[in-house]
């Protein structure tokens, strides 16, 4: 998913990311017999670590990140059952711009036979 970008040292996603996650929300309730992982990354950071939550000054960025996408999700509706949430600190760069570092991924993880 392009658009679901964070402000830097922040858990909560950027204005712009909430268009993205309003649409993917549709998608998922729609498509009830997709389970997926809400995988949190950050980026600028040396030796893997995570990085700092301005907020509450814990080493845990990415993990909150992907726990604030699963919380939105499930506050539009999306069933928490269908979803984790896992953080993967800095192991997966991309590369260029580091805003894109700072991201979620979701992967979907298995579908069922039962379809909407």
């Amino acid at each position: 998913m392009k658009n679901i970008l964070f402000e830097i040292g922040y858990r909560t996603v950027l204005e712009e990311s909430k268009e993205a996650l309003d649409n993917l929300a549709e998608i998922l309730i729609e498509k009830e017999n997709i389970y997926f992982s809400i995988q949190g990354h950050v980026c600028c950071t040396q030796n893997s670590r995570d990085a700092v939550d301005v907020e509450t000054k814990k080493q845990n960025l990415s993990l909150v990140r992907a726990k604030y996408i699963y919380d939105y999700l499930a506050k539009k509706g999306v069933a928490k059952k269908r979803m984790k949430y896992v953080r993967m600190l800095r192991k997966f760069p991309l590369g260029g711009d580091p805003k894109f570092d700072r991201r979620v991924e979701i992967v979907i993880t298995y579908i069922s036979d039962k379809k909407k």
